[in-house]
């Protein structure tokens, strides 16, 4: 499923018959079926009131009866075509909201930055942050005498998780980014894991060759089976963007028992031209409401983007932005893992929904973080009364009057013999063949969405 789905027209409703229409195909049709009846039964004594009244009165009557339900039951049909593609249209609504409402359940966290519990700072929470714009920041709060960085940051991301990690050893995939650092972080990690009781087998760690992005949640969420440690460590390189390491335990949330927890919901990617028309998107797919959002974290976002997403926020609420190059100096696209780190810490004290937003060649990548305890949306499907009963009326209507044609006694009881069990097993036809109407119509409707969809990933 993609972010842009096919905009499938409703159609406009059928318009209903005007009174007009019935009272002129009854008069019709009354006077017509009086005609035929009048010249069948010409030879015949309309002496009796009582067959003058039958002939020549009821039988037209229930034939003007017949003919008006007949359009009326054409009317009630394209109702109902025009109520089922209601339906498929706001199914396919909610499986995309579904789809876009599925999120990774946070389990732990912790990170490193130069300055200790920056987040906490830089929204207001424990203090306030230094500016440190145009620097490189380096993590050298440690004791180099007696611990190296490698081990440091490797303690200070792990030891918050022990217990996870113990209790959840067996299931766990750990995903490390750390360039060249891969064969020294191995070994510290097998040092850890030793001294924690922890046992990792080889086969569960994987050294990543390029960063995680965004679209690694697709594959993360899709994950029915895994616990995910990713740790990512940005240390000792060329002097070009401040130091900082991450450590995310999260599982797809589908499968978790609890459906309380900090969940990251499936981000958004646009590229800068869509950004306002794509963050309608992201609100419509109603993830957050827009007025539980409390903070905004910006990874190399400028000013316009930033103003074009607060266009879409009452702008006297919402100014609580927090460019991360403001706090933590030269950043790069890998920072959007630490501005994930801070608002999972922001939100674990007491904070409202997060946005997270970063900006790389040209593209916007989106996504939403809160504390939940709400349960994902459950559809009720609109019970649509699609039994043509005005259609076996009629019918049934139509062989009553048909059988006050002239025949003798023992006809007529055939011919009421015949009304019965033809009125019978019509509606039992009636009743096998709406499954099959149905899944006909569901498959038209189908075909169009899918059409409309392959023209709208041509458009994109």
């Amino acid at each position: 499923m993609l972010w842009h789905q096919p905009v499938m027209e409703e159609g406009s409703k059928p318009i209903k018959f005007s009174l007009w229409i019935y009272a002129s195909i009854s008069i019709l049709s009354f006077f017509l079926y009086f005609w035929v009846m009048f010249f069948l039964h010409y030879d015949e004594n309309f002496s009796s009131l009582l067959i003058t009244f039958l002939n020549l009165i009821l039988a037209p009557v229930i034939m003007a009866i017949s003919c008006s339900l007949f359009a009326y039951n054409y009317y009630l049909s394209q109702i109902i075509n025009y109520q089922y593609r209601i339906e498929f249209i706001k199914s396919k609504k909610q499986l995309w909201r579904n789809w876009a409402q599925q999120s990774l359940t946070v389990i732990g966290y912790s990170y490193v930055s130069p300055k200790e519990n920056n987040a906490l700072k830089i929204v207001g929470l424990d203090g306030n942050a230094e500016s440190n714009a145009g620097q490189n920041l380096k993590i050298d709060r440690f004791d180099n005498q007696k611990i190296s960085k490698l081990n440091f940051i490797l303690d200070e991301l792990l030891n918050p998780l022990i217990k996870e990690l113990q209790k959840n050893s067996n299931k766990i995939q750990f995903d490390i980014y750390a360039p060249h650092l891969e064969l020294k972080l191995g070994n510290a990690l097998a040092i850890f894991n030793q001294k924690n009781n922890i046992t990792i087998l080889g086969n569960q760690i994987n050294f990543l060759t390029s960063e995680p992005n965004l679209d690694s949640f697709d594959e993360w969420i899709s994950d029915e089976q895994k616990l995910h440690v990713l740790i990512l460590i940005s240390v000792d390189l060329e002097p070009k963007n401040s130091e900082f390491a991450v450590a995310l335990i999260f599982r797809s949330s589908d499968m978790l028992e609890s459906k309380i927890g900090t969940k990251i919901y499936r981000p958004l990617k646009t590229d800068e031209q869509k950004l306002n028309n794509d963050f309608a998107l992201l609100v419509s797919s109603n993830q957050i409401k827009k007025e539980n959002i409390s903070h905004m974290w910006a990874v190399n976002m400028s000013q316009l983007f930033l103003d074009n997403i607060k266009s879409n926020f009452d702008e006297n609420k919402f100014n609580n932005i927090n460019r991360l190059e403001l706090f933590e100096g030269n950043i790069d696209k890998t920072h959007l893992w630490l501005a994930i780190a801070y608002a999972c810490q922001v939100v674990a004290h007491g904070q409202k929904g997060q946005l997270v937003s970063l900006h790389n060649d040209g593209e916007i990548g989106l996504l939403q973080i809160e504390k939940t305890e709400r349960k994902k949306e459950v559809k009720e499907n609109k019970k649509i009364n699609d039994f043509p009963l005005t259609y076996l009326i009629s019918i049934i209507l139509m062989f009553i009057s048909i059988s006050f044609l002239p025949h003798d006694f023992y006809e007529k009881k055939l011919i009421l013999f015949t009304i019965l069990c033809g009125s019978f097993f019509f509606a039992l036809l009636l009743c096998i063949s709406l499954p099959f109407k149905k899944n006909l119509l569901n498959k038209k409707m189908e075909n169009e969405w899918n059409l409309l969809g392959k023209e709208n990933n041509e458009q994109l």
